[in-house]
């Protein structure tokens, strides 16, 4: 659930980890911080499940958890300028929609002033590779974006749910998923960690 209280928005989310450890164990570690090896959807962070823990079950049944997983329940209260939401916001997609077109102009300039064909090589691949993540890693190097939480949603565009609004059209109400992120800089605004339910399949 989220809900708005003034300035401040109050989100219920949802953590899936590894059925590691006793329940004490996982409530003294969680969250987990995203593989800091790894490109991720939106910045290096806390990834929840928002509002209910539907998609949280999803995530423990598959790679690496494979139905052996933990579900622990967070509350966040932040200040609504210290969150970019790009699920109930329109004004806040508009604005990232103007730091992606932005970040394309930024890379075509350097294509055009490249000095080696090596260097053009690479940054036309680059360009033609831009993703939601790689203009949120630049733009948080760039301290533009420097909101504390971001929420977001997605849906598989090979395999898209949704409910067509009328009969006969194309326009569909999306079943996508939400999540949150929340960076390093506002993990002190969520709550104690409370458990939720674990899962333990055994493997052989």
């Amino acid at each position: 659930m989220t809900l708005e209280i003034g300035m401040t928005v109050s989100i219920t989310c949802f953590h899936t980890c590894d059925n590691r450890g006793t329940k004490d164990e996982i409530l003294s570690k969680v969250p987990f911080k995203s593989n800091s090896g790894n490109p991720e959807w939106l910045g290096k962070g806390y990834y929840f499940w928002t509002d209910v823990d539907h998609h949280a079950h999803i995530w423990g049944q598959i790679k690496p958890r494979l139905g052996s997983y933990v579900i622990v329940k967070f509350q966040i209260d932040i200040e609504k300028d210290d969150l970019l939401d790009l699920v109930g916001d329109a004004g806040a997609l508009l604005f990232f929609r103007k730091l992606m077109s932005d970040y394309k102009e930024h890379l075509v300039k350097k294509v055009r002033n490249a000095k080696t064909r090596t260097d053009k090589s690479k940054l036309e691949d680059e360009l033609s590779n831009v993703s939601v993540s790689t203009v949120i890693q630049f733009y948080r190097d760039e301290k533009i974006l420097n909101y504390k939480a971001m929420k977001s949603q997605d849906i598989n565009n090979k395999k898209i749910e949704g409910l067509s609004y009328l009969k006969g059209k194309s326009e569909i109400l999306p079943f996508t998923r939400h999540q949150l992120v929340v960076y390093e800089e506002g993990k002190n605004l969520l709550s104690a960690p409370e458990w939720h339910c674990s899962k333990l399949k055994l493997r052989f």
